[in-house]
C-alpha cells in the first residue's frame, strides 16, 4: 500500500513539472475603438459564438471574444473593434471587425 502511495506522488511531481510558466490566456490581439483604427487596414468581419448562455453571460462573452481574437490572427490582424453589446442583452454571438495595424 505504501508504494502506491509512493508512485502516485512521484507520478504527480513529475506531471506538475511539465507546467512550463503561466497558461497563455488567449491572442495577443488589441481591443480599439472604430475611431481608433482609421489608419489601419481593415481584414474583414469576425463572428463568435459562445459555448454556454444564461447567468454565465460573463464567461460567454469573454470566451466568443476569445474565439474572436483568433479569428483576427489567423486573418493576418493584430487588432479587433468589437460591436456593442447591451448589458441587459443575452449574448448569442460576438461580433467585430479585425484590422492590421
Amino acid at each position: 500500500m505504501r508504494k502506491r502511495y509512493i508512485i502516485i506522488g512521484v507520478a504527480f511531481i513529475v506531471l506538475a513539472g511539465c507546467e512550463t510558466g503561466a497558461p497563455k490566456l488567449g491572442p495577443d490581439v488589441a481591443e480599439r475603438s472604430a475611431n481608433q483604427v482609421a489608419g489601419c487596414q481593415y481584414l474583414g468581419d469576425v463572428t463568435a459564438i459562445p459555448k454556454v448562455f444564461g447567468v454565465l453571460k460573463s464567461v460567454a462573452q469573454e470566451d466568443a471574444e476569445r474565439v474572436a481574437k483568433r479569428q483576427v490572427e489567423q486573418a493576418g490582424g493584430n487588432t479587433v473593434v468589437f460591436d456593442p453589446i447591451d448589458d441587459a442583452a443575452e449574448v448569442f454571438q460576438v461580433t467585430g471587425r479585425a484590422y492590421s495595424c
